[in-house]
């Protein structure tokens, strides 16, 4: 994790802004990916601009304050009573604020929430700058999205960046051209598409994975399509009993099958390149 003064980093001077570096914190606060913004400017919000969900605290809402100021105890006020209406039901509620740690107001919402939780009603929590910042440090992936300048310039290149110089090397460019160009309803080379077979028994996790969520959600679905495409192959066609280095499919309908599935394996390919390329920068 990066050693940072976190209290030190520059607030944001637009509330959408801060949403987005609120929501992103939470992600690493409570582990989770469900956190997500909550409706457009101009939509009522009850109270939650950014929504989320874990297994120990259950529906979480945050709303967010960027002040240059301090925030008040009447502030919270008029937000809890505004996030009373909110559906579903929360299980906690955090105000978020660019403002200074604030130990006065600290306890006025312990008290607060102290008093809903004997009420079964959901709790209440502040969430000040320091806090957040080093919330989003726990994801340096997402900190650097928001602060690019703290990203380490040269020296050894992180996890998720050699892992995708490795990846390029397992299922070069060529490889997935050669998927989308080829036509599966017609003879083939089994030596030119083995590279993929290759791929999906190496690349099996959990024996590479990526430490960045969103690079590893998109690499498991490449590599899912990989798996399935190569199987069906195997499944589906039949090699030249002469050379033994072509293969063709049983029928046309085949043929359609493995075609449409190279399409959408493709695609996949090209999302996956073009996330890891912005967040590796390789």
């Amino acid at each position: 994790m990066p050693t940072l003064p976190a209290s030190q980093l520059p607030k944001p001077t637009d509330s959408a802004e801060f949403e987005v570096i609120v929501r992103d914190a939470a992600k690493g606060r409570f582990k989770t990916d469900t956190f997500q913004l909550n409706g457009r400017r101009g939509q009522g919000q009850d109270g939650v601009d950014v929504l989320g969900k874990d297994e120990r605290h259950g529906v979480i809402g945050i709303q967010c304050k960027l002040y240059k100021g301090a925030l008040n105890f009447k502030t919270v006020e008029q937000e809890v009573r505004a996030a009373d209406a909110f559906k579903p039901v929360l299980g906690r509620l955090y105000v978020a604020t660019t403002s200074p740690n604030d130990a006065p107001l600290v306890q006025e919402v312990l008290e607060l929430s102290e008093v809903r939780q004997k009420a079964g009603l959901f709790t209440v929590h502040l969430l000040f700058w320091d806090e957040i910042t080093a919330d989003l440090a726990l994801t340096p992936e997402l900190l650097y999205l928001h602060y690019s300048y703290l990203k380490p310039q040269g020296g050894s290149p992180t996890h998720d960046t050699s892992l995708f110089r490795e990846f390029k090397e397992a299922f070069p460019v060529p490889l997935a051209q050669l998927i989308k160009d080829q036509d599966f309803g017609a003879w083939f080379s089994a030596e030119r598409i083995q590279p993929l077979f290759s791929f999906q028994s190496d690349w099996a996790p959990p024996y590479r994975e990526f430490r960045d969520r969103q690079l590893q959600n998109a690499f498991s679905d490449l590599f899912d399509a990989a798996r399935a495409f190569a199987w069906n192959i195997a499944q589906s066609t039949w090699l030249d009993n002469g050379a033994q280095t072509m293969r063709r499919v049983d029928n046309t309908t085949a043929g359609d099958t493995l075609n449409n599935e190279a399409t959408a394996l493709f695609a996949k390919y090209e999302t996956f390149i073009r996330l890891g390329r912005q967040l590796s920068e390789v």
